[in-house]
C-alpha cells in the first residue's frame, strides 16, 4: 500500500504540501514512501495509529542517512481520541497547515482496520469533517 500512496504523491507533485498517513500495521516497509516524503515539498504529515509512528520512525532514519535537515513537521492521532475526533483533529490539523491552494492529501499507506471500521468509514469521515470545517464560523482554527 505504501505504492500507492507513493504515485499518488507523484501525480500531484509539488502542490502536495500535507499527508494524512497511517493506519492498521501489517508489517510494511516504509523506507521508500520516506524517501519520497523527504524528496517532496511536504510540509506536514498527520500520522494514524498504529503505523503512524512507524511511517516517522522511518523518514527520521531516511533523513539521517541522507543528511536531510529537513523533516516536515508532524503530528500524532491518538488512538484513544476514537475515529469521530481523530480525524476530526486531523482534518483541523490540515486545515490549519496546508496554504489555500495547496493539497491535503489524504493516502494513508496503510489499511483502515483498528481506528476505523474499513476504508468506507474513514472515508466517510473524512469528508464530513473536510465539508464541516470548511463552513463559515467553523472552530477549525486559523491559517494566519
Amino acid at each position: 500500500m505504501p505504492e500507492v500512496t507513493i504515485e499518488h504523491l507523484k501525480s500531484l507533485g509539488d502542490d502536495v504540501q500535507t499527508m494524512l498517513l497511517g493506519g492498521y500495521d501489517r508489517g510494511m516497509d516504509f523506507t521508500v514512501l520516506a524517501e519520497r516524503i523527504l524528496g517532496s515539498e511536504v510540509k506536514t504529515v498527520i500520522l494514524f495509529p498504529e503505523t503512524g509512528h512507524r511511517i516517522w520512525e522511518a523518514i527520521g532514519a531516511r533523513a539521517a542517512e541522507s543528511s536531510s535537515t529537513r523533516l516536515p513537521r508532524h503530528f500524532f492521532i491518538d488512538k484513544g481520541a476514537g475515529p469521530e475526533a481523530g480525524m476530526r483533529e486531523a482534518v483541523r490539523l490540515a486545515y490549519v497547515y496546508t496554504q489555500p491552494g495547496k493539497v491535503c492529501l489524504h493516502s494513508p499507506a496503510s489499511p483502515s482496520f483498528g481506528l476505523f471500521k474499513d476504508y468506507k468509514h474513514r472515508g466517510e469521515l473524512f469528508k464530513r469533517w473536510v465539508t464541516e470545517l470548511a463552513k463559515p464560523g467553523s472552530d477549525w482554527g486559523s491559517c494566519g
